[in-house]
């Protein structure tokens, strides 16, 4: 064997065991806070990424809000619509009823051509 004791071999062989054990943990130390650094800057990423779709869900209207809006807007077409047609539907009667009016007229005034002619006639044949 050699000169060494075996106490001291020991001794020596469990001290650069305790060396070899704490280096291992002091890298497994740093590799655990850069692993939990690395996470702190992910969960930030992924809520930053939240805070992202929660202010665009606000900027956006869902499908009810807007099913509802189009149907109060077809609604008012359909009504304008409507309306429209009872317009467009008096004025074609009106139309009927002026043109009456006028044919009227006109049957008047030709009669009351006929009267002055033969008016004429009988004044000037007389």
């Amino acid at each position: 064997m050699s000169d060494v004791p075996w106490k001291e071999y020991v001794d020596r062989r469990l001290d650069d065991f305790k060396a070899t054990m704490d280096e291992r943990f002091a890298a497994q130390q740093a590799a655990v806070q850069a692993a939990e650094r690395s996470n702190v800057r992910a969960f930030d990423k992924v809520n930053e990424f939240r805070q992202a779709m929660s202010d665009a869900a606000d900027r956006y209207a869902d499908k009810a809000t807007v099913n509802v809006r189009f149907d109060a807007f077809g609604d008012r077409i359909a009504m304008l619509e409507k309306s429209r047609y009872t317009l467009e539907g008096k004025a074609v009667e009106a139309a009927k009823a002026n043109r009456t009016a006028l044919s009227w007229l006109g049957l008047g005034l030709v009669i009351l051509q006929i009267v002055v002619a033969v008016l004429l006639w009988v004044l000037g044949r007389g």
